[in-house]
């Protein structure tokens, strides 16, 4: 199987032996799509699965150029080392938040460019919000179905909202997700 940042750079992974992909994938769109990619993968329901190096951004075509050796710290480039991060603080949500293993999942919004969902278990609620449009975007949405009150904080870049009158509105630049927590 190719591997997910050759796929969202749109690399040719058909045949690894004439035109694998690059040693290191430079496209920052492809990185931006890989974190919405694992905002989805480990805040919707089920177990996530990954294989190695697809937490950074590691590229490859079909077998067996898939099975590069795996790089470590100060091999990885910025946007490699950036999207491990952004991994990393994901699974601590994943970890710190009951909601995000086995909560139940109501949909909050969507449309062609946003989407947003809440997942609860008992008193632990998270809201989890992509934005795969190409400019900044913001959506208000009623909260009160999941009983969602007061002020939340993304899991992955600090930002609070508040919910006001069972509202919560969340802005997001694109190509990002947000993972709001109580």
């Amino acid at each position: 199987t190719a591997r997910a940042i050759s796929l969202a750079a749109g690399s040719d992974v058909g045949n690894p032996w004439t035109n694998p992909p690059p040693a290191q994938e430079t496209n920052v769109t492809a990185f931006s799509r890989l974190s919405l990619a694992h905002a989805f993968l480990l805040t919707y329901d089920s177990i996530p699965v990954l294989w190695m190096g697809d937490e950074f951004g590691m590229p490859g075509a079909i077998d067996p150029d898939c099975r590069r050796m795996m790089r470590f710290g100060g091999a990885l480039s910025g946007n490699e080392q950036g999207t491990l991060t952004n991994f990393q603080k994901l699974g601590k949500a994943r970890e710190a938040h009951v909601a995000l293993r086995r909560g139940t999942r109501t949909r909050l919004w969507v449309d062609a460019s946003f989407y947003a969902y809440g997942r609860v278990d008992g008193a632990d609620i998270v809201v989890a919000a992509f934005n795969f449009g190409s400019a900044q975007a913001s959506r208000t949405m009623t909260v009160t179905n999941i009983g969602l009150t007061g002020t939340v904080t993304d899991a992955l870049s600090g930002a609070t909202a508040t919910v006001s009158g069972g509202m919560l509105t969340v802005s997001l630049p694109p190509l990002t997700a947000a993972v709001f927590t109580q």
